[in-house]
């Protein structure tokens, strides 16, 4: 089967020449290109969130609310295409950045170069190219997100969940109360100078090959639970696929019995949303157009 290994790299601070990145699987060279990219990119992402309380005796509440996130990404990623046939239940994928110089003098640097790698994906090929099947997949994340229920019952905290497709630089996800969850480890970090590499497991997982960050996973043949999506990928996505789309999901409470009632999820196209809470003096979010 064909997987695509999806590479952002961006070169901060250049000195003499530009740096060299290898891909290694297994202790087996599998490319190696010059990162000659200097330039980032912003991505956005659009959020719209919907929640409805009711009760008896004229208890109601009614919260509409737009988000929408911008993140810098380096404006350049490689992408390799890969054959997982020979591959094993359990790999390993090192991506080394070489000839990455500066002007050490015993001990003292005042020019250098820093790589920047960011993201760094694993996604089977035919389900990158499924816009549809990947808007489902995304959406699963988010009802995962959203309900405590289906958390709870597989026994897994939000910030725990591991991750799909691979590593970014944002390592975080926003809850419908604003409430920010991320994983606080200095290895994810992966910007840096001098020489240096970033490796992976990859593991099987519901049939399919996936990332996971050595020293960030602990026991990578013990992954158990509902992945968790950073919101970075899915504005990377939309980028890649130049097919922009908002999230809209909604929510219904019962105040009295204290539980939810009713919760959806679904994608809705930037240029064909018309939401509005039933009153004049409340939002209303309707019509927005890309740039």
């Amino acid at each position: 089967m064909k997987y695509s290994l999806i590479i952002g790299h961006q070169l901060f601070e250049k000195y003499n020449s530009y740096p060299t990145i290898q891909v290694w699987i297994n202790d087996i060279l599998l490319d190696q290109f010059v990162c000659d990219n200097e330039e980032s990119t912003q991505l956005d992402l659009y959020d719209e969130r919907y929640i409805e309380i009711n009760g008896k005796f004229g208890y109601g509440f009614k919260q509409l609310r737009l988000l929408k996130s911008q993140y810098l990404s380096p404006k350049k990623f490689t992408i390799l295409e890969l054959n997982s046939s020979t591959w094993s239940d359990h790999n390993v994928l090192s991506i080394q950045v070489k000839e990455n110089f500066s002007n050490n003098t015993n001990g003292f640097i005042t020019k250098r170069s820093v790589v920047s790698l960011n993201p760094v994906f694993l996604i089977r090929t035919d389900l990158l190219n499924d816009k549809k099947t990947m808007q489902r997949i995304m959406n699963f994340d988010l009802t995962a997100r959203e309900d405590p229920y289906l958390l709870n019952r597989r026994g897994q905290e939000r910030e725990h969940r591991w991750r799909w497709p691979g590593k970014t630089a944002y390592p975080f996800i926003m809850d419908t109360n604003g409430i920010v969850w991320r994983t606080d480890s200095g290895f994810e970090y992966s910007t840096k100078g001098g020489d240096f590499s970033v490796d992976f497991n990859i593991v099987k997982k519901h049939k399919n090959f996936i990332l996971q960050q050595v020293n960030v996973v602990s026991e990578p043949n013990k992954i158990i639970g509902i992945f968790r999506i950073d919101t970075f990928f899915r504005a990377w996505y939309q980028s890649y696929t130049k097919d922009k789309f908002i999230s809209r999901s909604t929510a219904r409470f019962d105040h009295d019995r204290k539980i939810q009632k009713h919760l959806s999820i679904e994608p809705a196209y930037l240029n064909t949303i018309s939401t509005e809470i039933e009153s004049k003096e409340h939002i209303i979010i309707h019509n927005i157009k890309n740039k």
